[in-house]
Order: structure tokens, then sequence, then C-alpha cells
């Protein structure tokens, strides 16, 4: 994708079922609705450090989609821009993302979270049903409320930090373990 491009339309690539692989140039700023919808050859994304919004349903239907990079800490998605897409969702925050955001994937079922990050916002992960366990960084001073909320299948939160150096555990993962390691 060029540089001097900053935005992907809405419906840009609907429905390219061949798009295999898309390379994000580190100037977009917005995906517009629909932009990906049903590109169902895709299997990874790499969400770019500059990209501000997702819109509506831009990756539904994505049905191979089972990798997702995050590189910004800023970020606003649509509760939709990500359903439908792969069975299993391996949800990657890149090193120096230091908020994180959810973008509403329930089927993500790894998430990954970098040493650069200090906050998870409120219901960041909340719906994410296949999520069973996750690791959280020293590095996080502050998880909001309900992060967890509806995580159906999380058992275990790790968080390598001292017993109760974060408010609020379990954050709304009412069937999780939470695992303090100093």
């Amino acid at each position: 994708m060029p540089n001097n491009i900053e935005s992907i339309g809405d419906s840009a690539f609907c429905n390219c079922t061949g798009l295999v692989k898309f390379v994000m140039s580190d100037n977009i700023k917005t995906i517009g609705n629909y932009a990906l919808k049903n590109c169902t050859a895709l299997t990874s994304i790499t969400i770019a450090n500059s990209v501000e919004s997702i819109g509506a349903w831009a990756f539904t239907g994505c049905t191979n989609l089972n990798e997702i990079k995050i590189k910004t800490s800023n970020i606003s998605t649509h509760a939709y821009s990500f359903s439908g897409c792969g069975e299993e969702v391996n949800l990657i925050y890149e090193e120096g993302v230091t908020n994180i955001i959810g973008i509403n994937c329930s089927n993500c079922n790894s998430v990954s979270l970098p040493s650069t990050a200090n906050n998870i916002n409120q219901y960041a992960f909340s719906g994410y049903t296949k999520l069973t366990s996750i690791n959280i960084p020293n590095s996080v001073m502050t998880i909001g409320n309900q992060s967890f909320r509806n995580c159906t299948n999380l058992t275990e939160i790790n968080i390598e930090k001292e017993n109760n150096s974060i408010a609020g555990a379990p954050w709304g993962a009412t069937n999780a373990t939470i695992q303090w390691n100093e």
C-alpha cells in the first residue's frame, strides 16, 4: 500500500476472497466500515501504529483470520469490527504499546501483552469466550473494571507482580484464579 494513503475506505476490499496478505502502510489512520469484510483467505493482519479507528464490520467474515497484531495504543474500534473472524484468533500487542484497548474479538483464544503495557482498559477483553488464560507483565499498573467480563472460559490470570498490587481482582473473570508471581 502506498505511503500517501491515509484511509482505507468503506467496503474498499470487501469480498476480495483471494486476498491472502494485506500490508498496511504506517500512514493509515482509519479503516472504514466493511473495509476488508469477507476476505476469507486473509490469515493475518497487523494494525499499524498510525491507525486511530476501525469501522463497523471492517474484518467481519474473515473466517481464516487467525492472527491480529496491534502496534497502537490509541485505537477506537466498533463493537463488531472483528466479529466472525477465524475460529481461534491470536491477538498480539506489539512492544511499544502501553495502553491495552480491546478489539471486540470473541473468537480470541490467546492474548500476548508486551512488556511496555502499563494499562488494560475497562472491558478490554470482555466477551472473549475462548480465552482460557492470560499473562499480565509486571509493567501493568492498572486493570480496568470488568476487563475480563463474560470471559466464561478464562480460568487463569498470571500476574508478574506482588500479591494484590493491582486493585479490583478478578476484574469480571468470575471463573478465574489469580496467580500473583513476585
